[in-house]
């Protein structure tokens, strides 16, 4: 049982958390860099921010009170360090 085994040492975990940490962002920053050009479907949460299908982080440039709780098409044009960013479709 894993219970018996060596275990690892708390600067390793620390260490290797990190890592994995960077390797996730840079991942992330890649996928949201193929959204770019895309049309693509965007729950809102508020008049500027919603989700898309995959829960990438969307952010409207103009918001859109009445799209509050709606799922509305958008075309993604830009990616910022929080998500994706666009234009109603």
């Amino acid at each position: 049982p894993a219970a018996r085994m060596p275990q690892v040492a708390k600067d390793i975990i620390k260490i290797r958390g990190s890592q994995l940490r960077s390797v996730g962002k840079i991942q992330e920053q890649k996928f949201f860099q193929k959204q770019v050009g895309s049309v693509l479907n965007v729950l809102f949460e508020s008049e500027h921010f919603g989700h898309t299908d995959h829960y990438a982080p969307f952010f409207l440039e103009e918001p859109q009170p009445s799209w509050v709780g709606t799922i509305q098409q958008v075309l993604v044009t830009q990616i910022n360090p929080k998500g994706l960013r666009g234009i109603p479709k």
